[in-house]
């Protein structure tokens, strides 16, 4: 059997779904990304929309994840990953070690997997879009149309690879390599400050000043670490992947979360980012605060603040909020 997924990271929701209904598969998507329009200016074109992620079957288990750990070269500081990761805690077992296999083989950069366990539809889709969510390093996949055959219970996923990644249809690896050079030096541009806190700021500043927001349809990097940190412009998704990369190499704990955001009284499809500091989470939003002066309007906010005349919760809804964490009801307070 073969399936195929077909994300909606780059298709307006009316065309996935005459999709989804002609091939009778499930679609996948990390967020949906946003048209933010900028403070300084009333209109702005509309960004494509992502489809809403699919809640994982109630027959899957729902036991959180114990948090993997991962030792930051950069710092050389320990940190949890997110129990952080709230949605892996809702795959089935089974699922959750495909997930895992998936991600060891794609960081090994292979885009052929065999895995021994065989899932459901339902969590094919969840695993797809998790890898795409917490693995910003793997910039190189563009999951469309990820495809699994499946014979006698045994798996094999196939990913697809961006253009600029593939060479005589072979994955270009020093394409790649070039890119991981691009981003360490991002990383040792921002750098490990004294403390999360700061180190959260700086990365946050980082985005915000130097990277310009950008919807380019045709342009892939907008959508990946590519343009948040290999080069200067991107969409809300980029944004959101970058401020998760650079979170990841400088030992603070951070998710990505996709939902609908609503900005100078329009809605949008919006990614943004959960930070943990001293226990608890907070909402920083890079993307926003890349638009008009405020560098730093949406940064480390809690649950309870108001900002533009909305509550936080109603200005960045999350699509499911029980897939993260409960944020502080109160701002961060340094």
């Amino acid at each position: 059997m073969r399936k195929r997924f077909m994300p909606a990271a780059k298709r307006c929701a009316a065309l996935l779904s005459a999709a989804v209904m002609l091939l009778g598969t499930a679609s996948i998507a990390l967020a949906a990304d946003d048209s933010a329009e900028s403070e300084a200016s009333a209109s702005s074109a509309v960004e494509r929309p992502t489809a809403k992620k699919r809640d994982v079957s109630s027959s899957s288990q729902a036991e959180r994840p114990t948090a993997r750990k991962r030792t930051d070269t950069s710092s050389g500081k320990n940190a949890a990953t997110a129990a952080e990761d709230w949605e892996y805690g809702r795959l089935s077992a089974s699922a959750r070690s495909v997930y895992r296999t998936l991600v060891n083989g794609l960081t090994s950069m292979k885009t052929s997997i065999a895995v021994s366990s065989s899932v459901s539809s339902e969590d094919m889709n969840s695993i797809v879009e998790l890898i795409k969510k917490n693995n910003p390093e793997l910039f190189w996949i563009s999951y469309d149309s990820v495809s699994v055959s499946t014979v006698n219970g045994r798996s094999t996923w196939i990913f697809p690879v961006y253009s600029a990644f593939r060479s005589d249809g072979k994955l270009d690896t020093a394409a790649i390599k070039k890119v991981q050079e691009s981003l360490s030096a991002t990383v040792k541009a921002v750098g490990r400050r004294e403390n999360d806190y700061e180190t959260a700021k700086a990365i946050n500043g980082y985005l915000a000043s130097n990277v310009k927001y950008s919807y380019d349809y045709g342009n892939y990097n907008v959508y990946e670490v590519t343009g948040s940190l290999a080069g200067s412009s991107s969409a809300c998704e980029g944004f959101a992947k970058g401020f998760k990369y650079l979170c990841d190499q400088l030992g603070v704990n951070c998710i990505v979360v996709s939902g609908k955001g609503i900005l100078n009284g329009r809605t949008y499809d919006h990614a943004w980012n959960y930070v943990q500091l001293d226990g608890k989470w907070y909402l920083v939003d890079s993307t926003w605060n890349s638009l008009g002066s405020g560098t730093e309007k949406w940064f480390l906010l809690g649950a309870n603040s108001t900002v533009g005349g909305l509550t936080l919760l109603r200005s960045h809804a999350p699509y499911t909020p029980s897939d993260y964490p409960t944020l502080s009801e109160a701002d961060y307070a340094a």
